[in-house]
């Protein structure tokens, strides 16, 4: 039988200008709050960095920045929770974060509601299978570049382009050959996954650093592996949730 989750929304306003409102969900499990405590505490420290153990302050102290003036940690924070499958909680993040720069951003965080463990992909597969898996990743992600990189030789070679747009498209194509070289034979860049009904969803980190952003039209690379291809590589404590 599936485990029952019910999702409570935690929220606070930021004391000061511009009074951003924030939320965070607050995980509960009737028969098992030692199991929700474990999730709520591993996601407070990730997404906000606090110990809800020991938090005498505000939930959002550490990110909605201080009346100084200094840049918030996180200037925007949205979330969704889902549970594709019956022992699997997803909860996924999303929001601008800031440092040096602030950037959009998003990720998934799978929980094993069995034990409250968070799942990381490589947790999902055997050592052997992880090898496979990872050459399945890299061979179809190679190949969205390597097109990627085709079409934009092929609108180099025809004419009425400005100078301009000859060096955007120079610029773009001479990062994808050096992601493409730099990444070969690497154990793809994935940044985020999320177990979904009937197949694994990720996503391989995107070519560009901040500055090279402008170049990158082609992002991250966003692919779908179902249950059914992956199942033999898969550890049997991770097959089971799919089961």
């Amino acid at each position: 039988m599936a485990q029952h989750v019910e999702i409570d929304t935690l929220r606070d306003v930021q004391p000061w200008a511009p009074h951003q409102a924030y939320s965070f969900p607050k995980v509960g499990i009737a028969n098992r709050p030692s199991l929700a405590e474990r999730i709520n505490k591993d996601i407070a420290l990730d997404l906000l960095e606090v110990d809800i153990d020991t938090l005498k302050g505000p939930l959002f102290e550490q990110v909605w920045g201080d009346a100084g003036g200094s840049l918030p940690r996180l200037s925007t924070l949205a979330w969704t929770v889902a549970q594709p499958l019956a022992y699997v909680l997803s909860i996924g993040f999303s929001g601008e974060s800031c440092g040096a720069y602030c950037e959009g951003f998003s990720i998934h965080c799978n929980y094993d509601l069995r034990t409250g463990e968070r799942l990381q992909f490589d947790s999902l597969f055997t050592h052997v299978g992880f090898v496979a898996v990872n050459d399945l990743v890299e061979k179809r992600w190679s190949m969205v570049v390597e097109r990627e990189i085709a079409l934009l030789e092929d609108t180099l070679r025809k004419h009425g382009r400005s100078a301009e747009e000859r060096e955007e498209l120079t610029a773009s194509l001479n990062l994808y050959k050096t992601c493409l070289a730099e990444r070969s034979g690497v154990r793809p860049y994935v940044e985020d996954f999320d177990m979904l009904r009937n197949e694994l969803w990720l996503r391989v980190a995107r070519c560009s650093a901040h500055v090279e952003r402008d170049a990158d039209t082609l992002g991250s690379v966003v692919m779908a592996l179902p249950y059914a291809d992956i199942a033999r590589y898969m550890r049997p404590e991770a097959l089971a949730l799919i089961r």
